[in-house]
């Protein structure tokens, strides 16, 4: 912390992101690593913005048509990095921490927006965007 109310709050965590259209579902898994500006509201309540990038662990895509049920890698058509940010609020009890965050990528997650692999057919810019969820447990600081 910088001040009594202001300071950085880097993490480390998984983050898997999922799309269902039709038949075809699409699991995307990432290490993401963002670094906040944390604001404390009060001793328990915070919030949190800043940048995020994450790394390509894996992608897979699934089509459960009647003919179709075959999941496929589809990590080669992936960028191997995304690069967004990340805003929330959150709660402190004592090491724990929960919270309730908004991120949006701002690059293209498909290397060729009109690419396709088998099954699976991309003709618009994918971004990460999505509410999270969050739970965690502090190894350092206060």
């Amino acid at each position: 912390m910088f001040s009594k109310n202001f300071g950085l709050q880097p993490e480390l965590f998984y983050n898997s992101i999922g799309s269902k259209s039709g038949s075809s579902t699409i699991t995307v898994d990432y290490a993401s690593l963002p670094i906040f500006l944390r604001y404390n509201i009060t001793n328990q309540f915070h919030l949190l913005g800043g940048p995020q990038i994450g790394y390509l662990i894996s992608a897979d895509g699934q089509n459960t048509s009647p003919t179709g049920g075959v999941t496929t890698s589809i990590k080669d058509i992936i960028n191997s990095m995304d690069f967004g940010a990340v805003f929330g609020i959150g709660v402190d009890l004592k090491k724990f921490n929960f919270g309730l965050r908004y991120s949006i990528g701002f690059t293209n997650i498909i290397k060729n927006s009109l690419g396709s692999a088998p099954g699976f057919t991309f003709k618009q810019e994918v971004s990460n965007v999505g509410w999270q969820i969050v739970a965690g447990y502090r190894l350092f600081g206060q």
